[in-house]
């Protein structure tokens, strides 16, 4: 996947996701919300890089001139993440009866895979790479595994995060204090798979 092709391609994805939702979406503005909450997550990825040791391309647009982030970041954040959690939540409405812990486990083994193609396919046509000299991954990338693994948590934890944050701010007043406490709620969520991941690499060893 060339480095243009995944910069734009983000971005317009993003935007045209914000127009489907706020054209369809009933009852309240809470898919608006956590897909915003989900968008605003992106610090968290330059810490994610300098502890899993990933370099970009030269080709992207840096989104701060003195840090190393692509511009699309965030908009990919948005897109690859709202795209999975639409699905899942289009999926477990069709199977209202599959127990959370079931439903826990697809979502997090279909990521696991959904993420070590589009990783093998990005760091193989180098958009990005992982300075992990032995690790190995799909299409001839060097993908370390614990990525597709730590990135495959949140689609459930955002599923489950999403489903809690839409009960408590539909007894919200106003679209601002909804908002606020779908940010709240996805933020910690993503803290608290940062963390995870983090205790996994301290006993994997990190980039070896």
């Amino acid at each position: 996947m060339s480095v243009s092709v995944f910069q734009w391609g983000s971005i317009i994805l993003w935007f045209v996701m914000i127009a489907l939702i706020l054209k369809f979406e009933k009852n309240g503005h809470h898919m608006l919300w956590t897909l915003l909450a989900i968008t605003l997550t992106f610090p968290i990825e330059a810490l994610y890089d300098k502890c899993f040791a990933l370099t970009y391309s030269d080709e992207f647009i840096n989104l701060f001139p003195t840090v190393p982030l692509p511009l699309m970041i965030p908009f990919a954040y948005g897109t690859f993440y709202g795209i999975t959690l639409l699905l899942a939540i289009w999926v477990f409405k069709k199977l209202p009866n599959v127990p959370n812990w079931l439903a826990f486990i697809l979502m997090f083994v279909s990521m696991v895979f959904t993420n070590f193609a589009q990783e093998g396919l990005t760091t193989s046509t180098n958009a990005w790479v992982y300075d992990w000299p032995n690790a190995t991954g799909l299409f001839g990338s060097n993908q370390p595994w614990i990525v597709p693994v730590t990135v495959a948590a949140n689609l459930p934890i955002f599923f489950f995060s999403h489903r809690f944050a839409t009960k408590m701010s539909s007894q919200l007043g106003t679209k601002k204090e909804q908002f606020f406490m779908h940010f709240g709620i996805i933020q910690f969520a993503t803290l608290i798979i940062f963390a995870i991941g983090n205790c996994i690499l301290l006993i994997y060893g990190g980039p070896q």
